[in-house]
């Protein structure tokens, strides 16, 4: 649920791209292009039981927004696309403690526009990184592994995703 993740990055500290809440047809404001378009969750159970993965749209106008909007179960986020460096933080968390870390830096994407990680190379631990994404995953009350990804917009870590798994 990015809402509950983005409010706890907002108390744990943790940046953000700017973002807009849309639903359905047009959205009432003025969206800066290019943007991508994220739904609420990533997962949707179908009437029938089955389970729909959601993608994050790259949209370069307003019929684009449109497009991806109808495809959606529900509302989603509208937030710039930044031409910035990802990287990303990995680990286990347990009990309110973060047990084991892992800091990635991103070299490849698949799609590259606006894509998953492809390849990537281990870093030395941001500390004030681990720290504040420890509040997140504690005020989550989340157990287990996890990977968090990064936009880095001059210098300052933006959260993008939430992944309950490794990547």
């Amino acid at each position: 649920d990015k809402v509950a993740v983005n409010d706890a990055a907002k108390r744990a500290g943790l940046g953000l791209p700017p973002s807009v809440r849309v639903n359905g047809g047009t959205p009432a404001v003025e969206i800066p292009y290019p943007a991508v378009l994220k739904p609420v969750r990533s997962e949707h159970r179908e009437p029938d039981g089955a389970l729909r993965h959601l993608d994050v749209h790259p949209l370069t106008n307003e019929d684009e927004l449109r497009a991806a909007l109808s495809r959606l179960p529900d509302s989603g986020f509208v937030q710039p696309y930044l031409r910035a460096p990802m990287r990303t933080l990995n680990g286990v968390m347990w009990e309110g403690d973060l047990v084991a870390a892992v800091h990635q830096w991103a070299d490849r994407s698949w799609p590259p526009e606006c894509g998953v990680l492809l390849a990537a190379r281990t870093v030395p631990a941001d500390r004030e990184l681990e720290r504040r994404a420890a509040g997140l995953l504690a005020d989550l009350a989340w157990n287990g592994m996890f990977n968090l990804q990064f936009l880095l917009d001059d210098g300052e870590p933006l959260l993008i995703d939430f992944n309950p798994r490794p990547y």
